[in-house]
């Protein structure tokens, strides 16, 4: 499949980032959908430390910073904040991306350009 109009963008680990065409609108509740659980089965998976309430606790905290910054963008790292004891970085950084991706956080946001350093 060809890029649209040049559009797509890399992201901050240098991946092609396509932006989502529409806003995917979670609640943020104690609910999530099978899509959520196929997309982040880390944490369905029976995991002692990965479970669906962490997951929620996550991607509830990152869906209500969204909410307080929109239309600003939000990124990774300010994603993070404030998430204490809700495992690891890259598995927390996962749900983000997921989110992301799919326009439950950054939709219709400007996204900064990343310019890589040479090695």
């Amino acid at each position: 499949e060809e890029e649209e109009d040049g559009e797509d963008e890399e992201d901050e680990e240098g991946e092609c980032f396509v932006p989502p065409e529409c806003e995917l609108e979670i609640e943020a509740d104690d609910t999530y959908t099978e899509e959520e659980e196929r997309g982040n089965d880390e944490f369905f998976c029976g995991h002692p430390t990965k479970t669906p309430q962490r997951y929620v606790r996550i991607r509830n905290h990152m869906l209500r910073l969204w909410a307080q910054r929109r239309p600003s963008f939000l990124s990774k790292t300010a994603a993070r904040s404030g998430l204490r004891d809700c495992g690891d970085v890259n598995a927390i950084g996962r749900v983000f991306e997921w989110l992301d991706r799919r326009g439950a956080v950054n939709f219709g946001a400007p996204r900064p350009l990343y310019s890589r350093k040479p090695h």
